[in-house]
């Protein structure tokens, strides 16, 4: 008897200290992820959308959780994908040239320039 008088309120303790453990972690990790992207600076630079992207992710609630990219080439050849609040994304279409506006992994906005040339020109053969 006594026993189980030690073993259940240690059995409590351990299923409370791993339930909150799984709760910080949950809430931690993307909190860290998104507090390490804002302490990215903001960067502009001219790209190509070249992809667009909408994952739709149904939770077990029933809820449905959307997550927008896009895929944005630069003039070196290099592309990197950024998730989009959905404002922006709706904005978007692939074959865009622009301004891109961007901190981290997240895209801010995107200026289209009135001339879609790509890829553009090097800075020393534009004409005046």
């Amino acid at each position: 008897m006594a026993i189980s008088s030690f073993v259940l309120p240690v059995a409590v303790a351990v299923i409370f200290g791993l339930t909150l453990l799984a709760l910080v972690l949950a809430i931690g990790i993307p909190l860290l992820g998104l507090l390490r992207n804002r302490a990215q600076p903001v960067t502009r630079a001219t790209g190509k959308i070249v992809a667009k992207q909408v994952q739709m992710r149904d939770r077990a609630t029933n809820s449905t959780l959307l997550a927008n990219s896009v895929t944005v080439e630069f003039p070196d050849g290099s592309r990197q994908v950024f998730k989009v609040a959905t404002p922006v994304f709706a904005l978007l279409a692939e074959g865009d040239v622009g301004t891109a506006t961007y901190q981290g992994w997240l895209l801010k906005s995107f200026e289209r320039s009135a001339v879609g040339v790509w890829p553009p020109p090097p800075q020393d053969r534009i004409a005046p």
